[in-house]
């Protein structure tokens, strides 16, 4: 069982075991468990994390903590119980934090069972939310003198737009020479339109550098 991801794949982390014990003369059967969670965790959003259980008929009291790396501190924390032992996914809700690392802590005990108790630890990555600019201009070459049209749209990791004002936009020649710039430019649903118009004089031969939010593109 995988976990839901948010548009893009992500690479998993699957912790498993399985212990035997007696059922019947004569015969052996497995508990076990399937544990599947994220290897990189995405500070301020949900994630989820699925347990199945195998061989287990007990409610199963669940909890899975995020800690610090060096201590017991909770980065964040969800419990739940699953009825039947069955299995189930969990939302962990990771809060805004400037860890890069973290252990995930999962804990599982049954009422009725009391040699068996899940405790495993693995240690995850926390990535904070990146986001992606695209910029697209109406020809891949002009003339002098032409109008670019472009238009600029910035996602996040989940594919989802980022619909705030952007905060700069700016376009310098190859000689670093500023062409255009716009300042607080307000979106519809997270795309933005802008053109510019050439200089009639060539301009010297070169690829233009184009800026974003106040980072370079």
């Amino acid at each position: 069982m995988a976990p839901v991801v948010r548009g893009a794949i992500k690479g998993t982390l699957t912790t498993s075991k399985a212990t035997s014990r007696r059922h019947r003369p004569g015969r052996m059967s497995c508990r076990g468990f399937i544990f599947t969670a994220p290897k990189r965790l995405l500070a301020d959003s949900v994630e989820s994390v699925c347990l199945s259980l195998h061989n287990v008929t007990e409610p199963a009291h669940v909890k899975v903590s995020v800690l610090h790396v060096d201590s017991d501190e909770k980065i964040a924390f969800t419990e739940h119980t699953i009825p039947q032992g069955v299995g189930s996914c969990l939302e962990l809700v990771v809060p805004p934090t400037l860890h890069t690392r973290a252990r995930l802590h999962l804990q599982v005990r049954f009422d009725h069972l009391a040699d068996y108790v899940i405790n495993s630890v693995k240690e995850v990555h926390i990535q904070h939310d990146s986001q992606v600019t695209f910029i697209q201009t109406d020809k891949p070459v002009y003339k002098p003198g032409q109008e670019v049209l472009f238009r600029v749209l910035t996602v996040r990791q989940d594919l989802t737009p980022v619909t705030e004002q952007i905060s700069k936009v700016w376009i310098e020649s190859p000689s670093e020479v500023r062409l255009a710039q716009w300042l607080n430019t307000s979106t519809e649903l997270g795309l933005a339109q802008f053109s510019f118009q050439l200089s009639h004089e060539p301009m010297q031969v070169g690829d233009s550098r184009w800026g974003c939010g106040g980072r370079e593109i």
